[in-house]
């Protein structure tokens, strides 16, 4: 196996379906992403994935996913059929990863993000890297809205039938700008750095009806909260929402999920992804949903050095 950088028009070759790894949404990163395709023996293209980087302290390089995307966009097609050999291409996979990285970025800090899909890291730990385990919550839309309904914690059921008779409501939302505005706002209150240009060019420039979409969750004419989704045939992610703060409720932001929710699974989308957090009161809030717990891993390596310091303020990833 190799690794080599591509053009972002060689993706129209590969057969994933992610919208992750479509050419409109890596197309948002207008600098600092690196898409690198995975070849076979023969020369062949068969799968890809992307490191994003960053400057650290002025004079570091970290390379990691990259911004509002959960993971690395990793994706391959083995071709094996016998389960030794499909194990064996797994490997092959993972270990020239982690040579190229360890080759083209020794002197970097990598914290890389892969999806849960990838369930073999052994290559990454035998060539000194820390696997860190994440989690997402995951939705199995082919249940009814009955049964993910009843699935909930009886706190958030209860916050959503509040909502209904309070007098709020919830509608579909097409102002790119409203969701900016309420984004904006929710991060910087909790002190979140944002990359305006790549939100910019999320909202403005990849979102449309085929792959994205919003509620706003009202009271009279007040916007109370946002939700924005990404999506593609099999996946629906939530991944951006926000409270007005001046105009608060909690039952708010748990309607305009339960909405989100209830939409992707009309459009015959058979998995809602509340798409991670290890944040312990954003974890529970989005645990109170009822999906299934889904591990997936990080990643990380540093120069010795460089490591030493890191661990006193990333000690959960060093």
């Amino acid at each position: 196996m190799q690794i080599q950088p591509i053009s972002i028009n060689e993706l129209g070759s590969l057969s994933t379906s992610s919208v992750f790894n479509s050419i409109e949404w890596i197309s948002v990163y207008d600098e600092g992403l690196e898409l690198l395709g995975i070849h076979n023996a023969n020369g062949e293209l068969i799968g890809c994935f992307y490191l994003y980087k960053r400057k650290r302290a002025k004079i570091l390089t970290q390379l990691s996913s990259p911004p509002y995307t959960p993971h690395c966009g990793l994706f391959y097609q083995n071709f094996a059929t016998n389960p030794a050999k499909k194990h064996g291409e797994n490997k092959k996979i993972t270990k020239a990863i982690s040579e190229y990285l360890q080759t083209h970025y020794k002197h970097s800090i990598v914290t890389l993000a892969f999806p849960p899909s990838l369930g073999d890291t052994q290559s990454f730990y035998w060539n000194d890297f820390k696997v860190i385990p994440n989690y997402t919550y995951q939705l199995d839309l082919a249940h009814s809205i009955r049964e993910l309904t009843a699935q909930m914690d009886p706190k958030t059921r209860n916050l959503i039938k509040k909502a209904e008779k309070d007098g709020l409501t919830v509608e579909k939302n097409t102002d790119m700008n409203l969701v900016k505005s309420i984004v904006m706002q929710t991060m910087n209150r909790k002190g979140v750095a944002v990359n305006e240009s790549i939100l910019n060019n999320i909202l403005f420039r990849f979102a449309n009806e085929t792959n994205s979409f919003s509620f706003v969750v009202k009271q009279d004419t007040q916007v109370l909260a946002i939700t924005f989704c990404v999506m593609d045939n099999q996946k629906c992610y939530y991944l951006l929402g926000g409270y007005n703060k001046g105009n608060s409720h909690a039952s708010a932001g748990p309607l305009g999920v339960y909405q989100s929710i209830r939409f992707a699974k009309q459009k015959g989308i058979s998995i809602f992804d509340f798409e991670g957090s290890m944040i312990p009161n954003v974890e529970s809030y989005f645990r109170s949903f009822g999906g299934k717990l889904i591990p997936y891993s990080t990643v990380n390596k540093a120069p010795f050095v460089i490591e030493s310091l890191l661990k006193l303020s990333m000690k959960q990833q060093f």
